[in-house]
């Protein structure tokens, strides 16, 4: 089974899109830092928090602070800052995240980067979801969600 660490953002698009309870059951673990979880069941912005039960599938971990954690946050934002940090402590698989500068953050540590459309791919590698193309036009047109139209257009090629 595959250790995954997740920001907020990818995580609150699959609930937009009624797709966060199908990533129970696929061949990863989706571990979030307590920042991320804040985020997402109380979030500062104009989201509408995401039930808990909801999340009852994800492992919370508490990000000790420390002086590396206090520079990430200087160029990121706290729960992108934790979860670099919680992926390079718990030396996972892959970090789920979706902001230009956080992924750039996290290649730079040598983490592998998978996205919204990444997990998107998988579910419909694993039959999940017969397309992917609908979703993203769905968290486009109808959640303000910012995806490339070259993303889209080649979005269910292999």
């Amino acid at each position: 089974m595959r250790l995954v660490i997740s920001d907020s953002s990818p995580l609150y698009a699959l609930y937009n899109i009624e797709l966060l309870q199908r990533l129970q059951g696929m061949d990863f673990e989706i571990h979030v830092p307590s920042a991320v979880w804040r985020e997402l069941t109380q979030p500062e912005s104009t989201r509408v928090p995401i039930p808990v039960p909801t999340l009852h599938f994800l492992i919370v971990h508490q990000v000790e602070a420390h002086r590396e954690l206090e520079m990430l946050e200087a160029i990121l934002d706290k729960g992108e800052s934790e979860a670099s940090i919680l992926a390079e402590q718990l030396n996972a698989d892959s970090i789920l995240i979706d902001e230009t500068r956080g992924r750039a953050e996290a290649e730079r540590r040598g983490l592998r980067v998978i996205g919204l459309v990444g997990i998107l791919k998988i579910m419909k590698r694993a039959g999940n979801i017969p397309k992917v193309r609908p979703y993203l036009l769905k968290l486009r047109d109808e959640y303000n969600f910012w995806i490339s139209q070259k993303l889209i257009d080649s979005a269910d090629q292999p």
